[in-house]
């Protein structure tokens, strides 16, 4: 709903918490060290997912904004399932395509 207003403020909450939940998913996998917090842990990250997690954020382009948006639901969803099988475990992909089929429906909207 965020995306049809073009609310940019509410959209940047939507985007911290997805980055934050992405930086969470990574160091899941990655976590290689034993101190400090997510931000110093990331740092440690591959360097390809760590310049995954430099694109969240807000600009002035509302355009640019639902662009990158859409690239970062689809790498955290590539993560997410690369990290569940070298986990072993089930990847809810329902939700995942779920997610997919409302962003193309919202878009087809604006």
């Amino acid at each position: 709903k965020y995306l049809r207003r073009r609310d940019s403020f509410k959209l940047r909450g939507v985007m911290q918490t997805l980055f934050e939940t992405h930086q969470s998913l990574l160091l899941t996998a990655y976590d290689q060290i034993r101190w400090g917090g997510p931000a110093n842990k990331s740092a440690f990250l591959p360097k390809e997912k760590q310049e995954h997690l430099k694109r969240y954020g807000c600009s002035v382009d509302f355009f640019q904004n639902r662009e990158q948006l859409w690239q970062s639901i689809h790498w955290f969803l590539q993560d997410f399932e690369e990290i569940c099988g070298q986990k072993g475990t089930d990847c809810d992909s329902i939700t995942a395509n779920t997610v997919c089929v409302y962003w193309e429906d919202c878009v087809s909207k604006m």
